[in-house]
């Protein structure tokens, strides 16, 4: 994909985003130490579009994601966020709404199980197949947490279902997508954000990328 859409609308705006941002850096930095290793892994990816792929255990994952971004690269990211979340609010902050399995039980109860089935299906799709691969030709850069949900386990084991839909935007956006594993942990107030490897694998190298990810994040196997 040289070229994105044109019909393509970023969602994201730019007062809102600046807003959660600087609130969010004023807040968890008076209420968190957080430290960044490794930050220079991300230096040759100041103007290119790229995947985040961090470990999730607090919501705070999410507002420590973007300072990290603003901070080191002085950019905004674009996130896959559960869908019980209100747009209004996330959307203009680069917030991408997807229909989780909570949510399909929720829309089943209103809808029956096969429409809901069936539109977190069509929702998964336009993500995975439209909105990251126009997101990526704009040198955007899109934040996802493979593990689904928040999970404050010592070990988490991934496999090839957490990155099949990934791989699915590599294949409709047409080139290599650069991931970059991000190890977030936490000690009491202490928070400490490693920045791993960036990788790019063909689109048929799931293994080396779940290899990959697992070497540079802890509580991953």
């Amino acid at each position: 994909m040289k070229e994105y859409n044109t019909n393509y609308r970023l969602k994201r705006k730019t007062i809102p985003t600046y807003i959660g941002v600087n609130v969010s850096s004023l807040v968890l930095g008076n209420t968190h130490n957080i430290s960044f290793e490794h930050k220079e892994r991300l230096w040759g990816l100041r103007d290119k579009g790229f995947v985040l792929l961090p470990n999730h255990q607090k919501w705070i994952d999410i507002p420590l994601e973007g300072i990290l971004l603003k901070r080191k690269l002085n950019r905004e990211g674009n996130y896959i966020m559960k869908g019980s979340l209100p747009k209004w609010v996330f959307e203009p902050m680069g917030g991408i709404s997807i229909i989780r399995d909570k949510e399909v039980k929720i829309l089943a109860e209103k809808y029956g199980r096969r429409e809901a089935i069936r539109a977190a299906r069509e929702r998964e799709e336009e993500i995975y197949t439209h909105e990251i691969p126009n997101l990526l030709a704009r040198d955007e850069i899109v934040v996802t947490h493979i593990e689904g949900t928040r999970m404050e386990m010592d070990e988490v084991k991934i496999g090839k279902a957490n990155v099949k839909n990934i791989m699915k935007s590599q294949k409709a956006y047409g080139e290599q997508i650069t991931f970059v594993p991000l190890d977030i942990k936490y000690e009491g107030k202490d928070v400490t954000m490693k920045v791993g490897n960036p990788i790019e694998v063909p689109d048929e190298g799931i293994e080396e990328l779940l290899e990959h990810l697992r070497n540079e994040v802890e509580r991953w196997y």
